[in-house]
């Protein structure tokens, strides 16, 4: 029968508890920092290999699946009764990396439009979708100084956006007042006409530098003119929630157009908040 490990790689027992097994713990570190770097798991595990790095007791033969577990493994961060290898940053920076390659746990279509949204309940940090197990997808928030992380199934977090999604339709008020309002005068606009009318006063500048700051004046005052697209955006959609039933592309509006974030990784809830700093939550499941 074929060797097989029973305390993960970079770990050996010691006394009964565990320690760091420390050439292993090196090799953990620096599968992170060539992951980082840009190598491939492939890449990885064929350098180990080259290099006769061991990773089971009779054979240094690796593979990207050895690889992978490497980098999914939170223990590396002093998880319980194992010490830390890695810094929560390397980890974290390694799974956004992990998922942006989209390889081995891709995001279901139906949870893609919502994770630009989802932040964390405890921070307001952006959340990031990490392995899938039992069922439940986990969800950590990027904000390497903050514990949240929760396990969610898909459906049920879709379940419970649809759930806030659908007050928000039956209670069109909830999208008044989504207005953006004009920023404040600046003092560069100012600025920026004193020297034009100075600039012209001298009559000695050359007519580029005139050009750039007619620009530049003109550019600060653009800024300033509200954008009323959004107002019509949500004036069209309190009159689609009023006068049709919510279907799935009138949700994909509600959600790009008045939900500002979805926060998650308090409870069992979600809490939507919209632009005008409104905000609706789902039920707390009460199993």
């Amino acid at each position: 029968m074929a060797w097989q490990r029973k305390i993960p790689f970079g770990y050996r027992m010691e006394q009964g508890s565990l320690a760091c097994e420390r050439t292993e713990a090196e090799t953990v570190r620096r599968v992170f920092s060539m992951y980082l770097a840009g190598n491939s798991m492939k890449r990885i595990a064929e350098v180990m290999t080259e290099q006769g790095v061991p990773y089971h007791r009779d054979k240094p033969c690796w593979n990207k699946n050895m690889v992978k577990r490497i980098l999914e493994n939170g223990k590396y961060l002093g998880d319980g009764e194992y010490p830390r290898i890695i810094r929560d940053e390397d980890f974290l920076a390694a799974q956004q990396l992990k998922e942006s390659k989209n390889l081995y746990a891709p995001c279901p279509a139906k949870i893609a439009p919502l994770k630009g949204k989802l932040v964390c309940g405890v921070c307001g940090t952006g959340m990031m979708r990490l392995s899938v197990g039992n069922g439940a997808a986990r969800w950590k928030c990027r904000n390497s100084d903050c514990p949240c992380a929760v396990r969610f199934p898909d459906s049920e977090l879709c379940g419970k956006v649809d759930d806030c999604l659908r007050v928000i339709a039956q209670t069109p008020e909830l999208l008044a007042d989504c207005e953006v309002s004009p920023p404040p005068v600046q003092s560069d606009v100012m600025r920026l006409e004193n020297e034009l009318v100075a600039a012209f006063n001298r009559g000695t500048e050359s007519t580029d530098y005139m050009k750039a700051l007619i620009f530049a004046v003109a550019a600060e005052k653009y800024k300033q003119i509200p954008d009323h697209t959004l107002q019509r955006k949500v004036r069209s959609l309190q009159e689609k929630v009023t006068a049709q039933e919510l279907t799935d592309q009138l949700k994909q509006e509600l959600l790009d157009t008045v939900v500002q974030a979805i926060q998650i990784g308090i409870g069992t809830s979600v809490n939507m908040q919209l632009i005008n700093g409104q905000s609706v939550e789902s039920k707390e499941d009460t199993r």
